[in-house]
């Protein structure tokens, strides 16, 4: 029982240590994208698009097993699915001095009886 649970935790924190990240409009058009983006239209939808690709004037993608074309000119935003050192370290950093704060309020003894109100 604690081995899912543990595994359902480890899985969480891993996913919670990605954030969107806005793509440099330069390098859309420029360099090749993440196998992941996110693209916000002007009609302010929001869809995520899986091994995006540029071809002249259209960003091109698999949303749901089906190829879709959107052309640049109705794409206001692309963010990409990135790793954030910030969240992981605010994951991992966050039970650490937890555990670090315990061990410290207990350097001087915890247990039943050591408690003086």
């Amino acid at each position: 029982m604690t081995r899912p649970i543990g595994l359902f935790l480890f899985i969480a924190a891993l996913t919670g240590c990605y954030s969107w990240q806005a793509v440099e409009p330069s390098r859309v058009t420029g360099e090749p994208l993440p196998q992941r983006v996110r693209v916000t239209n002007v009609a302010g939808e929001r869809f995520e698009l899986l091994a995006p690709t540029i071809a002249g004037d259209t960003l091109t993608g698999r949303r749901h097993e089906v190829v879709v074309f959107v052309p640049l000119a109705a794409v206001t935003r692309v963010e990409a699915h990135r790793f954030s050192w910030w969240r992981t370290g605010f994951l991992v950093g966050t039970p650490v001095a937890i555990v670090a704060l315990g061990a410290a309020a207990c350097a001087g003894g915890c247990g039943p009886g050591t408690m003086s109100w």
